[in-house]
Order: structure tokens, then sequence, then C-alpha cells
């Protein structure tokens, strides 16, 4: 890059670039549960979830050994403690197959940790920051699935959808 930051190089007119992406998530929840008709059901319970994610470009200067890497890496952390309300219907299709529809919605303290991180050719560390926060966080969970029973054996199959707000 002509005129531009020497330690920047790293990043353009690169021989190869790339990225990688993570994310995982940890549930845990206690939930009474109340029958309100034969097939429907009332929910309220605790709720914590742990979302962690993160990104990590990068940049390889030269395809020989001794090349300069650049790297920018993102991270977010959120661990959410609060409150949902919710239902579900479970309904025998078959003596061995029945379909459960489950809807939750939440509100949670949101503690999050932030990271931004860009380092060339490690371990020459260019800037390095983050940030922590609490807040609101509203949570959305939906989920439709079947199960299958035959003796001891037991299939499940559906689709889960979370959506929630970051703080």
């Amino acid at each position: 890059m002509a005129g531009g930051p020497s330690f920047l190089n790293d990043f353009f007119g690169a021989f190869q670039q790339g990225f990688t992406f993570t994310s995982e998530i940890h549930n845990v929840e206690f939930n009474i549960r109340r029958q309100l008709t034969n097939p429907i059901w009332f929910l309220v319970g605790l709720r914590y979830v742990d979302y962690d994610e993160s990104i990590e470009f990068y940049s390889v200067d030269a395809p020989f050994a001794g090349s300069e890497i650049g790297r920018y890496n993102v991270s977010a952390d959120n661990q959410m403690l609060g409150l949902q309300l919710g239902g579900d219907a479970n309904y025998q299709l078959r003596e061995w197959l029945a379909m459960t529809a489950k809807f939750k919605v939440g509100m949670f303290i949101n503690w999050v940790d932030h990271d931004t991180t860009l380092l060339n050719n490690n371990p020459d560390i260019l800037f390095q920051g983050g940030k922590s926060d609490t807040g609101l966080s509203g949570l959305i969970d939906a989920s439709l699935m079947f199960r299958a029973n035959r003796g001891n054996v037991e299939l499940l199959a559906g689709y889960r959808v979370l959506l929630f707000s970051p703080t």
C-alpha cells in the first residue's frame, strides 16, 4: 500500500487471506410447568445462557517460510441470566410418533466482554482493546420437534431457533 502505514503491509497485496468463525452456546434452565389443557402446558422459569463467538481474519504476505502474517481477532462473550415465560404443546400423531412445539420468551441481565486484537507477524501487537458492559437482553426460543419411540430407542428431529438482542 503506497503511502500507508508499513504495519498494515501484510493485509494489502497478500498472497493468501481467510477467516475463521466460531460460536458456542451453553444453556441451563429451571422451569415450572402447569397444564392448561390436555396438550398445552404453560411454563415459567429461570434461565442461564452463555453465548460466545469469535472471528479471526488473517493475511499472509508471501508463500514461503518466514513470511509475515497479519491477524485481526474479535471476540464477544455473553453471559445472560433471567426469567422466561412460555409454553409447549405435545401432539401424539401415532402410538410411536409425537410432535412437540415450544415457545419461550424472556428478559435477561447480560454481562458482555468484548475483545479486539490486531497483530502483525505474531507476537507484535499493534492494537489490543476490550470493553465490558452490563445491560438487558431479550431472548426468543422457538422449536418444533418430532419424537419417534420404539421400545428403548428414541429418535428426535426438528428445528430450533434462538434469537437474542445484544446489550
